[in-house]
């Protein structure tokens, strides 16, 4: 069987997973838990072996532009998957599975600018692998502010029907930003100490930019932390900030990749 069945398999549970998911937000018949859950971990299971066939290839490894924005979007599913279990994550799912559909239908796309490469270091993997994951972890902590600050503003509208009735209270829901947020930070510690390890020089002409706008990023959600623990900071100010920090992140980790391998 050809990878792209099981692209295409992922991406049409996925597709069924958010129609079951957005009958449970609107309030109709709110029993789609579970088929929302087996759709879902059916999509990921997909995914994963589509994945697995993407980036190992004959010629190499690739870990192209698309391959990448895959990957995080399929861990991003895996962990709002996870946090469910301890967490009403589950809401999350109406934005991670959209765009883990499109992920793969971008990686289907071909993409000659990038050169597969034929052996990666083990310092390097593991590199790149905690460098993915603090991504992951942050894009979804971009995304729980991006809930949040819907919340927020439905609340100040005394809009309380609908989907707001169907979300935790606010104050848990900033809870589980400052929970994904002090993650992501640990794991973009560890992704900069690794970087700082294995790569031959953080600060080569060709990396310099991803490096520099990595720091500065770190440097903001350790700020937002710092204004959290210290100044109590909440609401609009935590959400603003958050976005900051994962744009900077952003450019930095995808921003550089997509002038190569699309714009140029």
């Amino acid at each position: 069987m050809t990878a792209f069945y099981f692209g295409a398999g992922a991406g049409f549970f996925y597709v069924l997973g958010v129609l079951f998911q957005g009958l449970d937000l609107r309030g109709k018949e709110q029993n789609h838990k579970y088929r929302v859950w087996g759709l879902c971990i059916g999509a990921v299971l997909l995914h994963s072996v589509w994945l697995y066939r993407q980036v190992f290839i004959a010629e190499g490894v690739h870990l192209g532009l698309y391959n990448i924005f895959s990957l995080i979007s399929w861990q991003v599913v895996i962990l709002v998957l996870l946090g469910s279990v301890y967490a009403q994550l589950e809401n999350l799912l109406i934005l991670a599975a959209p765009v883990a559909v499109l992920s793969i239908v971008l990686a289907m796309l071909p993409n000659e600018a990038y050169q597969p490469r034929q052996l990666i270091d083990t310092g390097i993997a593991l590199h790149i692998l905690v460098s993915i994951l603090a991504y992951s972890v942050l894009s979804l902590a971009a995304v729980q502010a991006l809930l949040l600050a819907f919340q927020n503003r439905q609340l100040k509208q005394r809009h309380l029907g609908g989907v707001i009735s169907t979300l935790p209270p606010i104050e848990k829901m900033e809870s589980l930003l400052f929970v994904m947020i002090w993650m992501g930070v640990v794991l973009l510690s560890g992704a900069i100490i690794s970087g700082y390890l294995y790569l031959d020089d953080m600060f080569a002409q060709h990396v310099v930019h991803k490096t520099v706008l990595t720091l500065i990023s770190w440097v903001v959600f350790m700020i937002l932390l710092w204004g959290r623990h210290q100044l109590g900071w909440r609401g609009v100010v935590a959400i603003r900030w958050t976005w900051v920090g994962f744009s900077i992140l952003m450019v930095a980790f995808l921003g550089s990749k997509l002038v190569v391998e699309i714009v140029l």
